[in-house]
């Protein structure tokens, strides 16, 4: 056993089942424990890759740059892109692009777009 996720099962109040397996890289792969692809049973396959740091820089079609303090730069999801923009100290300060109305990279590194929704940006 080596502490990766290998699967996750979710059962809905319809009594239907999604069941997702995970695979990883071989052992001595620079990053190892880095999901590299999440399968749903009858549905997508999505894929994931990470720079030299162990950024996501891609999560299926959603792509992440990061720039060289190691903080988000670009989150792309489809058509939409948001460009972030910090002060000195590594704060945002804001951010350009449609997805300013709600993107966002969440704690594990992934992507996401919601367009519609003003955070303030």
């Amino acid at each position: 056993m080596n502490g990766n996720r290998t699967s996750t099962t979710v059962h809905d109040t319809s009594g239907g089942t999604t069941t997702s397996a995970y695979s990883y890289p071989v052992a001595t792969a620079a990053h190892p424990h880095a999901v590299s692809q999440v399968g749903v049973t009858g549905g997508a396959t999505t894929n994931y890759s990470y720079d030299n740091a162990g950024d996501t820089t891609s999560r299926g079609a959603g792509t992440v740059t990061w720039n060289a303090v190691g903080k988000p730069d670009t989150v792309a999801q489809g058509t939409t892109t948001q460009s972030d923009v910090y002060d000195p100290e590594g704060n945002l300060l804001g951010c350009d692009g449609v997805a300013c109305r709600g993107g966002f990279v969440d704690g594990a590194g992934d992507a996401h777009v919601f367009a519609g929704v003003d955070p303030g940006c």
